[in-house]
């Protein structure tokens, strides 16, 4: 060890060891949590914790009220398309295009 960190080691070890010591470290203690308790930074950091935790939540919540009904939107794109049939026209140059099988707004 340096000669800074022995005699620091030192006096920290006589400073715990003696009553006047103890009390010396309690009131640097009560001091500290007097600054830090009057101290804003960490109210602000608390609040945007909350606050970001409250909008991954939410997000997570939309998520999964949109999940369920894309899912049945799927279903039903899924079922249209299967049941059409794509016509590229007739050599006699009728046009072609896109039919389908069933009813409008997919109530299948």
């Amino acid at each position: 060890m340096n000669e800074i960190a022995h005699r620091a080691n030192q006096l920290s070890t006589s400073r715990q060891a003696s009553p006047r010591g103890r009390l010396l470290e309690r009131q640097n203690m009560n001091r500290f949590f007097k600054a830090f308790k009057v101290s804003e930074d960490g109210a602000v950091t608390v609040d945007w914790v909350v606050l970001t935790a409250l909008i991954i939540g939410l997000a997570t919540l939309l998520y999964f009220a949109i999940q369920t009904g894309t899912i049945g939107l799927s279903g039903n794109v899924n079922s249209a398309l299967s049941s059409s049939t794509v016509s590229t026209g007739t050599s006699l140059g009728g046009a072609g295009g896109f039919t389908t099988a069933g009813t409008a707004g997919g109530g299948g």
